[in-house]
């Protein structure tokens, strides 16, 4: 029960507050909520570019439900529908270390975190999300 307590803690500390972050020679200077939703629905010609998804449930649950608007079974189902037309593949699901590793490692690759977590000095900002109604 304590597990699930921290698990539902930690949740409450990251909502609704979110960070799109890449490598800082990036050629991505700045996105906006439009943009990012297009980039993780796979709206967005993404040539080269590696989007990455947390392999986090939490996580990519608050994302998808402040940033992307959808929940997640309707996020799997877009992607599910754009798989099997072989228009697109989905973001890899990492853990948040293997997401540093290759932030550090590829200018291409794009990647959302809790706004709290803080940024090596290689990576950049180009995307804040705050929700308003859980603003202080």
């Amino acid at each position: 029960m304590s597990g699930l307590l921290l698990l539902l803690q930690a949740s409450v500390a990251i909502a609704g507050e979110w960070q799109v972050v890449v490598h800082i020679q990036s050629p991505i200077l700045q996105l906006n909520q439009a943009q990012v939703r297009n980039l993780f629905m796979g709206n967005t010609a993404t040539v080269g570019l590696q989007v990455l998804d947390s392999d986090d449930p939490a996580q990519r649950a608050d994302f998808y439900w402040h940033v992307l608007g959808l929940t997640e079974n309707r996020w799997r189902a877009h992607w599910s529908k754009l798989v099997f037309t072989a228009q697109s593949t989905p973001p890899l699901q990492l853990n948040q270390a293997e997401v540093f590793a290759v932030l550090q490692q590829s200018t291409l690759a794009v990647a959302y975190l809790p706004l709290n977590t803080p940024l090596h000095a290689n990576m950049k900002r180009v995307f804040i999300y705050s929700d308003p109604a859980t603003a202080k």
